[in-house]
């Protein structure tokens, strides 16, 4: 019988965001975190292992940040995000729940689709929904 030894890799956190506003809002937040990074600019240029989204719990991928990663990734994304969705979760992901999909790129790998709403385009600004995700 043979052992594998699996290497333990450090997790490594790089919030990425568009807004200065809340760039800087998590640089204080995490300023005491060594492990969290701080990036100002897109998403789709962080060169990682898994991208953390927000999104809808039905998965659609119809706006924001959601549609730019379809239109990068391609469109077979939002397929593998619904399908564990629904095979998961009978078709609705609640708020505070992710799943993690092969993205169908070499980088990112992953996808994790976070909802922070039920529906597309709900106001979310007076809920803890986004703590959660």
């Amino acid at each position: 019988m043979t052992a594998n030894r699996v290497q333990s890799q450090a997790v490594r956190v790089v919030l990425t965001d568009l807004n200065s506003a809340v760039v800087e809002a998590w640089r204080a937040a995490f300023a005491d975190t060594p492990a969290v990074e701080i990036r100002k600019g897109s998403i789709l240029d962080a060169k990682v292992d898994a991208w953390v989204n927000p999104t809808n719990s039905r998965g659609r991928m119809d706006g924001g940040a959601d549609a730019a990663i379809k239109r990068h990734l391609g469109a077979g994304v939002r397929l593998r995000v619904q399908r564990a969705i629904r095979d998961g979760f009978g078709g609705g992901l609640p708020v505070g729940s992710s799943v993690c999909v092969p993205s169908g790129a070499v980088e990112p790998k992953f996808l994790i689709p976070t909802p922070t709403m039920a529906g597309s385009s709900q106001n979310v600004s007076e809920t803890l929904n986004v703590a959660l995700a």
